[in-house]
């Protein structure tokens, strides 16, 4: 069942199960304490992010950091 209709989260690659919060951002599900800051690991939850090659930044490191 979970092969065909099961999702695991983009940040931790683990299953998104019943109950678990979860959120889509950038075309991924996360667990909402996986999504966060690449740089940083802040929560980006509920929060303005920025996206430099698929993985989420915070704003304070959006401009400032070459990944």
């Amino acid at each position: 069942y979970y092969t065909l209709f099961g999702t695991n989260c983009h940040g931790c690659d683990f299953p998104i199960e019943a109950g678990d919060k979860f959120l889509e951002a950038l075309g991924f599900t996360w667990h909402d304490t996986c999504f966060v800051c690449a740089v940083c690991s802040t929560s980006l939850e509920g929060q303005p992010f920025f996206s430099k090659k698929d993985k989420p930044l915070c704003k304070k490191h959006a401009h400032s950091v070459n990944i």
